[in-house]
């Protein structure tokens, strides 16, 4: 797992890239940078978790742990929605289209580097390489992201997302966009009346969702998807908690459901 940091105008944000089946143990998430962070938001819609199973589940043990361990106890969001069988369908063909492409892309290269030599094939060869790795790297690249500490490696995030909006899922984009709006909507104008200041906050998502980080910093963008999705009923996610937040408080042992009154 590996992160990125940046800020929008209300909040800062670490977005931590995790692999699902792997223990999701980042620096920052552990002592003493635990200590600065206001927030920790879980995904939980794909994996189908709610706010008790999250406790189980062998990815967030560390972070819980530390958590449980640390002096501030930073609060624990839950966003997500859960998807559909459909849902899941949908995003798994979107992500063998780009693969095709990328095959497709880079067979043609090597048929137009076979031909006789000349400046332009060699151009056209050029080209559909770099579309071929740059096809590859919208979904490998942030495979390489989820598996490595520190740093997330630029390009790929952007790549990743990017593409997301030419063939936005329910399984990746709608969930994106439906968790920046429940954070940069909801939690942050809530930590910042607690607080008294801009909060500093961590999202623990799959690598594949990068595209959080666009929707937490261009409204526009995620209220594009949304309106989007709003129109076909949200076809994709089962829809019982679209317009709730779960918050849990290790420090105090309070687990309480926010409803957000149709904010979707």
């Amino acid at each position: 797992m590996s992160y990125r940091k940046f800020s929008t105008e209300n909040a800062d944000y670490y977005l931590v890239y995790a692999a699902h089946k792997e223990v999701t143990d980042e620096d920052i998430l552990r002592q003493p940078e635990i200590e600065s962070l206001d927030a920790i938001v879980l995904e939980s819609g794909e994996l189908g978790y709610n706010e008790t199973e999250i406790f189980i589940d062998t990815q967030y043990s560390e972070i819980i742990k530390n958590i449980k361990q640390s002096q501030k106890k930073p609060l624990i969001y839950l966003v997500d929605v859960n998807v559909t069988e459909e849902g899941e369908l949908g995003g798994s063909i979107r992500d063998v289209a780009y693969l095709t492409l990328g095959v497709g892309l880079s067979l043609g290269a090597i048929r137009d580097f076979k031909k006789k030599s000349n400046r332009r094939q060699f151009l056209k060869g050029g080209l559909k390489t770099l579309a071929a790795l740059s096809t590859f790297s919208i979904h490998f690249g942030q495979i390489i992201n989820s598996h490595i500490k520190g740093k997330a490696i630029p390009v790929f995030p952007e790549l990743n997302s990017a593409a997301g909006y030419f063939l936005p899922t329910s399984l990746h984009e709608l969930r994106n966009a439906i968790t920046a709006r429940k954070i940069e909507e909801f939690i942050v104008p809530k930590l910042q009346k607690e607080l008294g200041k801009k909060p500093l906050i961590a999202i623990v998502y799959g690598g594949f969702h990068a595209g959080i980080e666009t929707d937490l910093k261009y409204v526009q963008l995620r209220d594009v998807v949304l309106s989007i999705y709003k129109k076909i009923d949200y076809a994709g996610i089962k829809k019982h908690n679209l317009n709730a937040v779960f918050e849990i408080d290790l420090k105090n042992g309070i687990y309480g459901r926010h409803d957000l009154n149709n904010m979707f």
